[in-house]
């Protein structure tokens, strides 16, 4: 399947190529941007994601968690802030700056109580420049894969962009009691301000993501109103094919006046963002479980969804509690991430996918908004994000394996909540449901790639395809990891949990549409490396990401991360030949 799965990519590109004249030769290596136009839409791109994706800022302390603080000397330690991971520290006897730390299992101290043990997350402060600091996690979850990989914890501190992983390589072992340890050091710099932070992935804690949401919330206010339509006309603006080969073309700076140079695409009332925020649900904690909806006002009717009784809730700080506008002849394309909680890496491709949705300048989110309704949950265990636990909510569920029939509203409302609209956006014939997919991390397979449901025919080639496009466009997708057979679809997890149970499978038994997925993102590294991608079609003046012809880092950095996110979208609009700045002909 996978071998006809490229046969079919090939000839997809050459159909492509034959079909639409802005991809019949005009690839951007044979008539290259001047380097500072392409260093100039190159900046626009950042500078566009950079008002969705907020600076890092060191977390603030909750006043809740003030015992988890630790004083030795003059070092500091802390987890007194949202998504921090830190039980107990100990100094080591004779050793200045030496130190032994215990994190806290999930549901620890509840009858819920159980062995998860892999997250931490916590400050270090007090030290002074040249200090060299030796610490060794205490009674870990055996990762023996991950870290014979050369993984390590990751660091940050003010005045740096991203987090980095620690300079020094990491030790593991067992102790006496077969528990895992991990012990790694770190050298403060000269230049090193009061606090470093350190963490087992990149962390996004729930405060993070809704200060972007807030962020995003007075950027996008009124983003809910439609325009009205034009004269003459019911829905207005242009169909998705037509405006697709009207982008493809435009080129930043040229003096023919193009709309994409002067910061807009054709059609500008249809083309108006639609972005809405809404009260899904709340969490057992009483936490907001967000749904955030982004499409083009091209072809509302002026009609509003009618979602099942006891979701999107009334009475919403950020919101008028409306329910949100109809795009007939769309389908909606729906993502979630973090049901799991220590699984950063989700986080990371959801703001990368968002980021590229939101974007002004970038024709392929122009189109993407034009063919789509993108409904998104950043957050499906905000809880379990919360309060530092690495897999389970606070009642010890994994949630990804409640999502078989009705879910327990009272147990599990998100799982509840997020099954409720799926199958009412399945159910719908105007506004079907034709992508689902929810991010994970994985310790153990490299790369980045898909979990998918075995199927027949046609319907497991489209499937196929659109995998092997998101290795297209990203250049740690991995297609030869990606796993579509039945087993996988039934399997038992260590705690005795059937997959059945997770969100892709129940809603193909319950529906048996195609676009049904789980992508999984080592924390680590890249398979083999990491792909070169080809370059991109059309005069994008230097906008697409990644760069063709370059091979990255093997490192999973959250730029990466957020590359896979944003070719999930990517790789849908070169499934329906609707990309104006495809990398299919050169591929």
């Amino acid at each position: 399947e996978h071998t006809r799965a490229c046969r079919l990519l090939g000839s997809t590109a050459s159909a492509l190529g034959r079909g639409r004249g802005s991809f019949s030769g005009d690839a951007v290596d044979r008539q290259p941007a001047t380097v500072a136009a392409a260093s100039a839409a190159g900046r626009m791109a950042f500078e566009e994601d950079a008002r969705v994706l907020l600076p890092l800022a060191p977390p603030a302390s909750d006043p809740e968690r003030s015992k988890l603080v630790w004083q030795f000397a003059k070092f500091k330690f802390r987890a007194d802030f949202c998504s921090a991971n830190l039980h107990d520290v100990q100094p080591v006897k004779g050793v200045a700056s030496e130190f032994q730390l215990w994190t806290k299992c999930d549901c620890q101290d509840t009858p819920y109580e159980n062995n998860m043990k892999s997250w931490f997350y916590f400050g270090v402060s007090g030290q002074a420049p040249g200090d060299f600091l030796i610490l060794t996690m205490m009674s870990l979850n055996r990762q023996t894969r991950l870290y014979s990989q050369d993984y390590r914890p990751w660091m940050w501190h003010e005045g740096m962009n991203e987090w980095q992983m620690i300079p020094n390589k990491t030790i593991f072992k067992k102790d006496a009691d077969g528990n895992f340890q991990i012990r790694f050091s770190h050298k403060f710099d000269v230049a090193c301000p009061s606090e470093v932070f350190f963490a087992f992935a990149v962390p996004h804690s729930y405060a993070d993501t809704q200060a972007m949401l807030a962020n995003l919330d007075r950027l996008y206010a009124g983003h809910d109103v439609l325009p009205p339509p034009p004269p003459g006309s019911g829905q207005g603006g242009t169909e998705s094919g037509e405006l697709a080969e009207r982008l493809s073309g435009l080129a930043l700076g040229k003096s023919s006046g193009s709309a994409l140079a002067r910061n807009r695409v054709p059609d500008e009332d249809a083309c108006r963002v639609y972005y809405k925020r809404q009260l899904l649900t709340r969490s057992l904690q009483g936490r907001r479980i967000d749904l955030i909806t982004i499409t083009d006002c091209h072809g509302a009717t002026g009609e509003a969804e009618r979602p099942p009784s006891g979701v999107l809730q009334l009475g919403d700080e950020h919101g008028d509690g409306t329910p949100a506008a109809v795009f007939p002849g769309k389908t909606v394309f729906f993502v979630s991430a973090r049901v799991h909680p220590g699984e950063t890496p989700a986080t990371h491709m959801f703001n990368g996918l968002l980021a590229l949705l939101l974007r002004r300048t970038d024709a392929r989110a122009a189109v993407l908004r034009r063919m789509f309704v993108f409904k998104l949950v950043p957050h499906v265990n905000p809880d379990g994000v919360s309060q530092g636990h690495y897999r389970q909510d606070t009642l010890g569920q994994n949630l990804n394996r409640l999502y078989t029939g009705m879910p327990d509203k009272e147990k599990a409302p998100s799982v509840w909540a997020i099954k409720q609209m799926l199958l009412y956006y399945a159910g719908l014939q105007q506004q079907q449901l034709e992508f689902y997919i929810d991010l994970h991390a994985h310790a153990n397979k490299k790369g980045v790639f898909t979990f998918a449901n075995s199927m027949q025919g046609e319907q497991q080639m489209s499937s196929l395809l659109y995998s092997r496009l998101c290795c297209l466009n990203s250049p740690v997708f991995d297609f030869g990891s990606c796993n579509y057979t039945e087993k996988n679809m039934g399997q038992r997890d260590k705690g005795g949990e059937s997959k059945e149970g997770a969100g892709r499978v129940a809603l193909f038994r319950e529906t048996g549409l195609t676009h049904l997925y789980t992508v999984e993102s080592n924390y680590n590294v890249a398979k083999n490396g990491a792909n070169i991608v080809p370059p991109a079609s059309g005069d994008h003046g230097g906008r697409v990401s990644p760069p063709s012809g370059k091979r990255p880092p093997p490192r999973l950095t959250p730029d990466l991360l957020r590359g896979a996110g944003r070719a999930l979208a990517v790789a849908a609009l070169d499934l329906r030949a609707a990309n104006p700045w495809s990398r299919l002909p050169s591929s």
